[in-house]
């Protein structure tokens, strides 16, 4: 679609396609065989690469001479912008980050660009109920942590959870408009009604009303099971123990579960 038009491609493939990866693997088949022939330890998924050497000399030898072959002998670009010399710390790799023990991690990038697509989801001014919001929700959680089920990032979803409850809680207490409907979701939910006049007599703002005790006791954890949200951290340590199960059984790998 080019300006709301349909067009004839000409070049390239659709992001997403499955046969942009083939395509990769056919034309960067040389590149493969001319890194192991120099004895380089590498990875390659499609067209991202990393090549792993010893010190920052080395490092900025190999790619100085990978580009020239890249360049020179099959005739493809570099892109420059997103090619670099750096540690396997602060390396941001397919969405992750290498940690110091060699495990991945998930890199600040793909945190943020998850809170903006949550952000985008849970908008406070949606004309949609409660129930379909959390299967907006559900679905991305569900694909994002599938796709990120390796990393170790227990801690950092411990935080995303705890945040994406408090941006639902807003968006529920929203939608009761006045304070009497606030009042009356509380005690709904098992809170005193004094506790809930409370809430629903203030001023303050959505999402500082969001963090009160009153809305997270209302809306807890448990509650937020009860109603089908899929929570972050509960997903992710099934998955992960799924994952860690299915490679034990490759090759007799034992592999610890976290």
């Amino acid at each position: 679609m080019i300006g709301g038009v349909v067009s004839q491609r000409i070049s390239g493939t659709p992001q997403g396609s499955s046969l942009s990866p083939l395509l990769s693997n056919v034309v960067l088949d040389e590149l493969d065989k001319e890194l192991e022939l120099r004895g380089h330890r590498f990875v390659r998924y499609a067209d991202d690469l990393i090549i792993q050497v010893r010190s920052n000399e080395s490092a900025k030898r190999v790619y100085s001479n990978i580009k020239r072959f890249i360049e020179g002998r099959m005739l493809l670009s570099v892109n420059e912008s997103k090619s670099k010399v750096c540690l396997c710390s602060s390396l941001n790799y397919l969405g992750h980050r290498i940690l110091r023990d060699g495990s991945r991690g998930l890199s600040q990038s793909s945190e943020e660009r998850f809170r903006s697509k949550i952000r985008q989801i849970t908008r406070r001014n949606r004309g949609i109920s409660f129930s379909l919001l959390l299967g907006e929700v559900n679905r991305l959680v569900r694909g994002w942590l599938n796709y990120f089920c390796y990393a170790r990032m227990q801690k950092k979803l411990k935080r995303l959870t705890s945040w994406l409850c408090r941006r639902l809680r807003c968006f529920r207490l929203k939608q009761c408009k006045q304070g009497k409907g606030i009042t009356r979701f509380l005690v709904s939910c098992g809170i005193p009604k004094w506790r809930g006049l409370l809430l629903g007599c203030s001023h303050k703002g959505w999402f500082r009303k969001s963090g009160s005790p009153q809305a997270n006791e209302a809306m807890s954890l448990a509650w937020f099971r009860e109603v089908g949200l899929i929570l972050p951290i509960d997903y992710y340590r099934h998955a992960f123990r799924e994952t860690a199960q299915y490679e034990s059984t490759l090759g007799g790998v034992r592999v610890q579960q976290r």
